[in-house]
């Protein structure tokens, strides 16, 4: 159990500094909603219980990264 939390938090880590930077840094709600898409994508890839589903999340994960940089990339950010 405790090796599982450890991968919670190693997780939270890489992932809370970056969202907090974009929350501060930009005002564009679409590059923070977008963001925020990101996190819940990658949390979603630690919930998959087959290898099927942690291909499927994997995948929304990087399409969900996809449309991060896309909606930076709009604004020049």
């Amino acid at each position: 159990m405790q090796e599982l939390r450890n991968a919670l938090w190693a997780t939270r880590a890489a992932i809370t500094a970056p969202l907090v930077a974009v929350r501060i840094r930009v005002a564009d709600a679409a590059i923070v909603g977008a963001a925020e898409g990101v996190v819940a994508a990658t949390y979603a890839t630690r919930e998959a219980s087959d290898v099927g589903e942690l291909a499927a999340a994997r995948a929304a994960a990087v399409r969900a990264h996809d449309l991060f940089v896309e909606a930076a990339a709009r604004l020049g950010v």
